[in-house]
């Protein structure tokens, strides 16, 4: 693929300047050209070499001669990438992997290879820079069928990323492109899956060493295998909720006596720290009801003790007040005995 400047337009031919300084008149396509354009043309649609083309420098042109290596000269001495100037890319891949670089009229600036069978591939190509975008991924898919790389269950998929600052315009001419490719495979039973990328996602491919689509595929997965996983989780059920299981325990009489288990019938799938707690809370349970007890004991001692006592004194009491009674009783009957005795006398 040769690169140059376009000199001189002409109906059938175009004239351009190469960049070893060959003058070339080549065979114009249905395009527009403009003065001082940078094309790309293939080795076969030359048609005049620089030794037939001694007419430029008649007298008649020399003016225009002049303006024109001026020109030439400038664009040898600023000439940049072809990559600066690309507009899109669209990265095929079935297993070989290649990524195509076109500019604003949808030719093929850059054909670049991510793995072995796309350098293979690459090298039997009959279409490359400088051919049109469609031409070239036709190209890609039936060398890749000659090779065997393209089956029935292995899909072509085509990704297409826009540069920075394209327009409206250039997406939809690659859509319309890509459309057609997919319904032309169709009907051979190829299915060609077309999808659309970011600078930032082509970035972050470039930097792991695969193309867009490629990239886009492996993210696809590892989001899928962490939604799984996640699924998993959810679904796994706490040991609070595990039903438990009868498995046989064996302990010898003195580990069952040191760490004494609390009657329960989930007590296989209770965690030791709270088989500990719950322990030491019946622990303090018992000890708080045993004070109590203890408690109302001494509490019922007092009462008796108390009853026993008033008892006793109520009783001393009774028999204080017996003993009074008795002997005014008795005094009482002296002095009755003693009035009678005076009425006697005296009678």
């Amino acid at each position: 693929m040769n690169r140059g400047i376009v000199m001189e337009v002409q109906k059938q031919s175009v004239l351009v300047l190469t960049s070893e300084g060959e003058f070339v008149k080549c065979k114009r396509q249905h395009r527009e050209y403009e003065i001082g354009e940078e094309i790309l043309f293939p080795q076969a649609e030359r048609i005049q070499q620089r030794s037939k083309l001694l007419f430029f420098f008649w007298p008649k042109r020399l003016a225009f001669a002049t303006s024109s290596v001026l020109a030439a000269c400038l664009w040898l001495f600023f000439n940049s990438p072809a990559e600066e100037k690309a507009m899109a890319y669209v990265a095929v891949d079935i297993n070989p992997s290649l990524e195509i670089s076109v500019d604003s009229e949808m030719h093929v600036l850059k054909l670049e290879a991510y793995n072995e069978d796309g350098q293979r591939v690459l090298s039997k190509l009959k279409a490359g820079e400088g051919e049109s975008l469609s031409k070239v991924i036709h190209a890609i898919v039936r060398q890749s069928q000659q090779d065997g790389y393209l089956k029935a269950d292995k899909p072509v998929t085509i990704t297409s990323v826009a540069a920075s600052g394209a327009d409206k315009q250039i997406e939809k001419r690659i859509d319309d492109i890509v459309t057609t490719v997919q319904k032309t495979y169709e009907k051979e039973s190829v299915t060609v899956v077309c999808q659309k990328g970011t600078m930032q996602v082509r970035e972050d491919a470039k930097r792991a060493g695969v193309s867009t689509g490629i990239y886009m595929k492996q993210e696809k997965e590892r989001l899928q295998q962490k939604q799984e996983e996640n699924r998993k989780l959810e679904q796994t059920p706490t040991p609070q909720q595990e039903t438990p299981k009868s498995q046989p325990v064996q302990q010898s009489e003195e580990k069952q006596k040191e760490v004494p288990l609390a009657p329960s019938n989930n007590a296989n799938t209770v965690p030791p720290q709270q088989r500990e707690i719950e322990q030491e809370t019946e622990k303090a349970v018992d000890k708080g009801q045993q004070k109590k007890e203890n408690k109302q004991d001494k509490q019922e001692n007092v009462s008796t003790a108390t009853k026993k006592k008033n008892g006793g004194d109520k009783e001393e009491k009774q028999n204080n007040d017996k003993q009074d009674d008795h002997k005014q009783n008795e005094h009482r009957q002296d002095n009755d005995g003693q009035d009678n005795h005076k009425q006697n006398k005296h009678d």
